[in-house]
């Protein structure tokens, strides 16, 4: 979305939306932009549910949202958050340069469905479409003049959106991270250094926990602890460059962070039950018969 133009949040906050009535009645509580780096203390970072329906478009950066069920919805430029009324959620973490449009309304899911219409009725998180765009581009230059048609104009253009969310509930189903964001990054933490010896205390400080509720939050959600985890994906480097070609052993221990031919062959055999020379044999034999 082209909204890199910020407006100060007063512009904004002092807009009153008046009610819409046909074709049903709907109530624009807000529409309004944040900052985080300025604005932080309005953003709240604890579990919390509205009587309200609430959506977040990112114009930079990015932000994690969690529920109470531990899924997180991690969103940014180019996409949108829809929260429906009562589903508790909190602001995880976003990154520096987060800003956001968002507003929040109130509608009869009743007089809705008498029109055929229906807003999702859990979290749903989705690239913004041309028509969303659009509206967003008119809504924000509404808010930017001075006139008293502005009110009537940006709720005009809000209810645009509402219609196109419930058009977008009649095909889309809400598609939520199941793992937890710190464990997401984590992990490809380990896979961007999957190359070198990484010790359990480096990654947990990555992820900003300590060591203990690091492997208490691994295990919850992996079944094995952060330091098999890492060995795992080690040797996963290692088998990858023992079938890429006929490298010395001595070779690839060097490119994996190994100080020795001998210790790699001892941590390769502790991991996988047999030396990398028996696993490169072994995979040129499957090879052979699988040609034959």
């Amino acid at each position: 979305m082209s909204l890199r133009k910020e407006e100060p949040l007063r512009v904004l906050n002092r807009i009153r939306i008046p009610s819409k009535q046909e074709p049903f009645p709907i109530d624009f509580l807000w529409f309004q932009r944040q900052s985080f780096v300025r604005d932080s203390r309005r953003i709240s970072k604890h579990m919390h549910r509205h009587t309200f329906y609430e959506v977040h478009f990112p114009y930079s950066g990015q932000v994690t949202y969690t529920l109470d069920d531990g899924s997180a919805f991690t969103i940014g430029e180019g996409e949108y958050l829809f929260l429906p009324p009562g589903l508790d959620h909190r602001f995880f973490e976003c990154t520096d340069n987060y800003g956001r449009f968002s507003f929040a309304f109130s509608v009869s899911d009743k007089d809705m469905t008498e029109r055929g219409l229906s807003l999702p009725d859990g979290p749903v998180c989705r690239p913004v479409s041309e028509g969303m765009q659009h509206a967003l581009q008119l809504a924000r230059l509404a808010a930017t003049r001075g006139d008293s048609l502005v009110p009537v104009f940006l709720r005009e253009t809000l209810f645009l959106l509402v219609l196109l969310l419930a058009e977008k509930n009649q095909y889309a189903v809400p598609t939520p991270l199941s793992e937890d964001p710190r464990l997401l990054r984590a992990k490809q933490f380990i896979a961007d250094n999957r190359t070198r010896a990484l010790t359990v205390s480096e990654v947990a400080a990555f992820v900003h926990l300590s060591e203990r509720q690091f492997a208490r939050l691994f295990v919850n959600e992996e079944g094995i602890t952060p330091l098999q985890y890492i060995r795992r994906e080690r040797c996963a480097a290692a088998k990858e460059r023992l079938l890429a070609g006929g490298d010395l052993l001595a070779v690839i221990a060097e490119e994996l962070g190994f100080s020795c031919e001998y210790n790699f062959i001892r941590f390769f055999k502790s991991v996988e039950g047999m030396t990398p020379a028996g696993f490169r044999r072994a995979a040129y034999t499957d090879r052979l018969a699988e040609k034959k």
